[in-house]
């Protein structure tokens, strides 16, 4: 009873193994396509999942000692890491934190978080933080955020935002003041607002844009996506007011490093991804990624330009978003 009972198992086990491990390895394929289509796009963004799956799925056959279908899934998973490892994300991790502060150079603490139209959580933990950030960006923030940048205006007196009452509004608060703000539409006039700010603290200027792409849920809003970025590549040139000044562009980006035209998007713009050498950082869904910054999705992302260095990067606190607040530290 018990041998036969092993052997059932064994059997459950090794068809759906099969089916889950071939399942990876076509999705990893298909991820390679991601340039041509909306579709296979989405399955770029779990490209460090494939390989792990794989390798859980292959020990898994060799345990039911189906040899050939073991030697089938070692074919796969050899392709899945690969494939992954292969990623400019991997081979061209640049150390990009800054280990020795440097008192030559300008240290500012960013606060980046999705909100999802709610306030209160970010407002609550904020003002009875002991170690305020020096600049917050808040996305899908509706008119809802007005009373929030009210109680705010003693600690954060220089306000920029375009609140809507869709999933795109945003705002933009800074301990220092502008030397220039503007509200920007990279994608042309439409529903995705952006900030172009500049801030000069201790004399030294940094250029700080805040984006909202829409998701590529579809062929409509990938293209919608594509302009939008498309729209952003002229004027994030590290150029302001006719001087070069180092960029930090943040935000979420409903995508991850791991999409061709994300890599498309830091090659035109000479940025870089601000988690190179530091690691991704999972934001998305919060009640995933707040047990581990590998369980999850990282598309709340900063993207630097040459010059600036990263003394800092770690996710708050669940706040009732489904997305969790990023805290980052700079030098530039």
């Amino acid at each position: 009873m018990r041998g036969w009972l092993v052997h059932d198992w064994r059997r459950f086990i090794l068809s759906r193994a099969q089916v889950l491990l071939v399942f990876c390895g076509l999705c990893a394929l298909l991820a390679q396509t991601g340039r041509w289509h909306w579709f296979p796009e989405l399955l770029t963004h779990f490209s460090v999942i494939y390989g792990p799956a794989a390798l859980l799925f292959t020990l898994l056959l060799y345990w039911t000692r189906a040899h050939w279908v073991w030697s089938m899934g070692g074919a796969l998973l050899a392709l899945s890491l690969f494939l992954v490892a292969w990623h400019p994300y991997f081979y061209a991790m640049p150390t990009r934190v800054a280990t020795v502060e440097d008192s030559s150079r300008t240290e500012l603490t960013l606060l980046q978080f999705n909100a999802a139209g709610s306030p209160e959580g970010l407002t609550n933990w904020v003002l009875s933080s002991g170690d305020l950030p020096d600049v917050i960006l808040i996305l899908e923030a509706g008119s809802g955020f007005e009373a929030l940048a009210r109680r705010m205006k003693a600690q954060f007196p220089h306000q920029l935002l375009r609140l809507q009452d869709d999933p795109f509004g945003i705002l933009l608060l800074s301990r220092y003041p502008f030397l220039q703000a503007q509200v920007i539409e990279p994608a042309g006039a439409g529903h995705y607002p952006a900030l172009d700010v500049t801030l000069a603290p201790k004399g030294q200027a940094v250029r700080i844009l805040g984006i909202h792409p829409p998701p590529p849920l579809g062929q409509m809003l990938a293209d919608d996506r594509n302009r939008f970025m498309a729209g952003l590549v002229p004027g994030v040139s590290g150029l302001s007011g006719g001087v070069e000044v180092p960029v930090v562009l943040l935000g979420d980006f409903n995508s991850t490093h791991w999409s061709p035209w994300m890599q498309d998007f830091m090659e035109d713009t000479g940025l870089r991804d601000a988690e190179q050498g530091v690691g991704p950082l999972a934001t998305w869904p919060s009640w995933l990624a707040q047990h581990g910054r590998y369980l999850g999705l990282p598309i709340d992302l900063m993207l630097i330009s040459d010059g600036v260095q990263i003394r800092a990067r770690s996710v708050g606190p669940d706040l009732g978003s489904d997305h969790l607040p990023v805290l980052t530290r700079i030098q530039y």
